[in-house]
């Protein structure tokens, strides 16, 4: 039942693999995740990192948020970077829910260190309403839990599931949030093993394929 947040691809899906059985985490990625990225980033890495990042966080914050100030640097007070940081964090929930795929990332501002880079997800199923209060309700979390930080992510669950992340960095190609934590899923996963092998099996085949 120990999940952890990895930082090598291939150990982090060979855990996943051995550790992760909960049917949920099929539905979540299969229709959450696997079109937007296939379609809108190509890169190898990218899919098998966010891939990782995907099943795990999925699997320990079903109903719970889940969010992390990463610590890289601090930002003045009044600076343009925070100008800037805010303004992206403002039209964030719009630039969202304006997708069909309810995903966007873009940035804003001149570097060096006045750039910042965001993105914005919600799981497929969503409403437009749903993932415009759901954008909102993490970005003002990351506001007021990460204050002065140049980089911080927050997913949140309600009223669905998505996720905020910003940076002074480009992460295009690396969303990885780094990152090693030990978290525990208390689901009970005796039921319908026979079932959950069969799609498992099935994720997993169109996850090389993707790769």
């Amino acid at each position: 039942k120990k999940i952890e947040f990895c930082r090598e691809t291939s150990f982090c899906c060979l855990k996943i693999f051995r550790i992760v059985r909960n049917r949920i985490l099929y539905n979540f990625f299969a229709f959450a995740f696997a079109t937007i990225l296939k379609e809108k980033m190509k890169q190898r890495s990218f899919f098998l990192l966010l891939l990782c990042f995907v099943i795990i966080t999925s699997a320990v914050t079903s109903v719970s948020a889940e969010g992390q100030c990463m610590n890289s640097g601090i930002y003045n007070s009044n600076s343009t970077f925070e100008a800037n940081f805010r303004l992206i964090l403002s039209f964030l929930p719009s630039n969202v829910t304006a997708q069909d795929d309810f995903f966007y990332s873009g940035s804003i501002g001149e570097e060096p260190n006045q750039k910042v880079y965001a993105t914005g997800m919600c799981i497929p199923g969503s409403t437009s309403g749903q993932c415009s209060v759901c954008i909102k309700t993490a970005s003002d979390d990351l506001l007021q839990s990460c204050p002065g930080q140049v980089e911080a992510y927050k997913w949140t669950s309600e009223p669905t599931l998505c996720l905020v992340r910003y940076s002074d960095a480009s992460f295009l190609g690396s969303l990885d949030p780094d990152s090693n934590n030990l978290v525990y899923n208390p689901g009970d996963v005796n039921s319908n093993l026979i079932e959950f092998k069969a799609i498992w099996d099935d994720l997993v085949v169109r996850m090389i394929a993707a790769a």
